[in-house]
């Protein structure tokens, strides 16, 4: 099998996958960010936000709020105005709607409400498996019960991280996965598909949340805010450090790290692609 490589820098946030070769299957991974990084814009955003307004456009539940939080919203709004250095367009769109139109990024406030830390108010545009109307209310716990390990390795970190962020204070951290398909929109849980053939591995695609987490001054509220991305494997396996990173920790990834990067019953197939794909080594030449 031959494998042709076109690489494209508009991916280099590959460069940021986290592979930490024989962690925890689950990682916190927070580190600190500057104010002015917070909700970037890159090539690829003008595209996302029409994709962004018509998905809007054709469904009424991606976007929800509990009542009691229109403040925090309205603060939300406020605070990004001043962090784009302009006014949204709040046209005939609630709040929290014309927050979501503004940025390629979804936008979740969560509250502590007195018994944990509660999903309040969200905009979901692309959500990756799941849906907003199942999680709303939820605790950070509960929204993430489809993670295996999460109660075990982060739960008590989250919430005590919840507790100590500062409105002074903004983090991130990244996730990722493969995935069968670009769409950015899968709101459907859907098993991947196992193969073995590292041909078949070259129609996947890396699909990663650039998250953040910002505490708000008044309302208390931290914003988690999510940017999806997504590329072509080809394009991870151009950049061979990168090829060889990933390599290294799927050979070491224990079973239910695989199947939360939904690797398993496929990785060997995307080990031997990756491998075709990197440059062969220069022979040593013999000093005469």
């Amino acid at each position: 099998m031959s494998v042709q490589l076109v690489p494209d820098v508009r991916h280099d946030w590959l460069d940021e996958l986290p592979l930490p070769v024989g962690s925890p299957h689950l990682r916190l991974g927070l580190r600190s960010l500057p104010r002015d990084r917070w909700l970037p814009t890159d090539s690829f955003t003008r595209a996302e936000l029409r994709q962004r307004a018509r998905l809007l456009d054709e469904h009424d539940d991606l976007v929800m709020l509990d009542a009691g939080w229109e403040h925090a919203v309205d603060e939300l709004l406020s605070v990004m105005e001043i962090h784009l250095g302009r006014r949204i367009e709040r046209g005939p769109w609630r709040s929290l709607e014309a927050a979501a139109r503004a940025v390629p990024d979804d936008l979740l406030l969560m509250a502590n409400t007195g018994d944990g830390w509660r999903l309040v108010a969200g905009a979901l545009v692309f959500p990756n498996k799941w849906r907003l109307a199942d999680k709303m209310g939820g605790t950070l716990q509960e929204i993430h019960s489809p993670v295996d390990g999460y109660d075990e390795l982060l739960a008590e970190r989250v919430d005590r991280f919840f507790d100590r962020l500062t409105p002074d204070r903004v983090v991130w951290r990244r996730n990722w996965f493969f995935h069968d398909d670009p769409t950015f929109f899968l709101p459907d849980r859907r098993p991947p598909e196992r193969f073995n053939e590292p041909e078949r591995a070259r129609a996947l695609y890396v699909r990663s949340e650039w998250q953040t987490l910002r505490r708000l001054a008044f309302s208390g509220v931290i914003v988690f805010t999510v940017k999806t991305q997504i590329a072509p494997i080809v394009e991870l396996a151009a950049r061979p450090g990168l090829a060889r990173r990933m390599i290294e920790f799927l050979e070491a990834a224990s079973p239910r790290s695989l199947a939360n990067k939904e690797a398993h019953g496929r990785h060997q197939a995307i080990v031997e692609y990756l491998t075709l794909a990197l440059p062969e080594p220069a022979l040593a030449v013999p000093d005469l």
